[in-house]
């Protein structure tokens, strides 16, 4: 086979300065949205993007409709 290339994104730290990056800034945005939702101030949903593409779609057309 070939020799194994290692890129950049997929070594250790990259990916834990990505989760680190993810707990200081998207993290608080999404309990603050998903507070103002409990608090009935706006909408807040979750989609799971691990499905095929049609599916997200398709639920992603059901939450906008």
């Amino acid at each position: 086979g070939e020799d194994l290339i290692i890129r950049a994104d997929d070594k250790p730290e990259t990916v834990l300065d990505r989760l680190k990056v993810y707990h200081n800034t998207t993290k608080p945005l999404v309990d603050y949205y998903q507070a103002e939702a409990k608090a009935g101030n706006t909408q807040y949903f979750r989609l799971d993007g691990t499905q095929k593409v049609e599916d997200v779609s398709k639920e992603l057309d059901k939450i906008l409709a």
